[in-house]
């Protein structure tokens, strides 16, 4: 690696391959702002503190070099019992993700999905043992994480704790939103020994700073796309840890995950009337209008007529649309403004077959 993080005892320094790259690293501002003093050609101590070590990496990452980190990392001495349950197993290739996440100590598994993140995380979490926050982005996903905890390990009900809007309560294992982590300092005033990011790539921006802070912490986090709208993924690399787990051939070729079908169909317009619509519409407007093609209802009805037999989720970018599908065929429409307990009843009957067909904002892009 041209660039690495070294820890030197009472400090850490910032390590070149040669003169030549440290000084070109040294005229970056971002980088220049958060060394201290320097210790030779090669070598320059960083100024105290994580969030300087945070802003160096995410400094040199988007000048295309990753920056591999030796950092000191805390370990915890409190032990939580977190053993796998004794009918869990890990796939080969779960074990072996696992001890490249321990040996790197912060990384950002990019797995497909279906091919079992979350238990591959459980694993790192059993492997460690010591108090560990999992982070997600939506309040379902809570229930989620809990019921994957108890059933894939030891861990008692009465050591996890729930972090959202109805329930604060910390424990040797805590779930938290998103959200609630980034209004609640007192999160990460706990001294956790792992951190996991379930579905990263949704890490709200103001979280970013917090996160700079929690360089010498264990933490790993989890996604099939870190691609975020905002295009900061490289900041989710620098400061969470770098990606392993990408090669998805492997996953198709061994069976492990079955290569998805994907069939795009193209709508002709209703009408001229909505095709002159479309044409003066600008930005997302364009997209609103293209969505509410009355011409799609009909392919969609021909969809569901075809695979009656299968359950069905139909995937809505927005409400107006949603609400419309659902009152047209008689479908349940969950999004965010459905109550939390509603939406918990409606995911529930679809995994039980009572329903066989839901429509779903973008809630339901991950966790279903």
């Amino acid at each position: 690696d041209i660039f690495s993080i070294e820890h030197k005892g009472r400090y850490h320094a910032l390590v070149a391959s040669d003169k030549e790259r440290m000084e070109w690293a040294r005229g970056i501002d971002k980088v220049r702002d958060n060394l201290a003093v320097d210790l030779s050609d090669t070598q320059s101590r960083i100024a105290m503190g994580s969030k300087s070590r945070a802003e160096i990496k995410q400094a040199l990452l988007k000048k295309g070099y990753p920056v591999e980190d030796n950092s000191k990392f805390r370990e915890s001495d409190t032990k939580i019992g977190a053993d796998l349950a004794e009918d869990i197993e890990l796939r080969d290739y779960q074990e072996e993700y696992v001890e490249k996440a321990y040996e790197k100590k912060a990384a950002v598994l990019a797995n497909p999905a279906g091919s079992g993140k979350t238990v591959t995380a459980i694993g790192l979490m059993a492997k460690i043992d010591a108090p560990t926050l999992v982070l997600v982005p939506q309040r379902n996903l809570v229930g989620q994480w809990k019921r994957e905890l108890l059933d894939k390990t030891r861990l008692t009900e009465d050591q996890i704790g729930e972090y959202h809007g109805d329930e604060k309560k910390m424990n040797d294992v805590t779930i938290a939103t998103y959200h609630m982590a980034g209004e609640k300092t007192d999160i990460f005033r706990k001294e956790w020994g792992l951190i996991i990011f379930d579905e990263v790539h949704h890490i709200p921006s103001q979280l970013f700073r917090k996160t700079a802070s929690l360089q010498s912490t264990r933490r790993v986090g989890l996604s099939a796309s870190p691609v975020r709208e905002d295009t900061k993924e490289k900041d989710i690399f620098a400061l969470i840890g770098q990606e392993i787990g990408s090669d998805w051939a492997r996953f198709f070729n061994q069976g492990y995950v079955k290569k998805p079908e994907v069939d795009i169909q193209l709508v002709e317009w209703a009408s001229d009337f909505y095709r002159h619509k479309y044409e003066q519409a600008s930005g997302i407007k364009k997209a609103i209008v293209a969505s509410k093609n009355p011409a799609k209802n009909q392919v969609l009805e021909d969809l569901l007529e075809e695979h009656e037999d299968r359950k069905t989720i139909i995937f809505c970018d927005w409400l107006d649309q949603g609400e419309d599908l659902s009152e047209e065929y008689d479908i349940p429409f969950i999004s965010g403004e459905t109550d939390f307990e509603e939406r918990e009843k409606y995911f529930q009957r679809f995994r039980d077959d009572e329903l066989t067909t839901i429509i779903v904002s973008r809630i339901g892009d991950e966790g279903l």
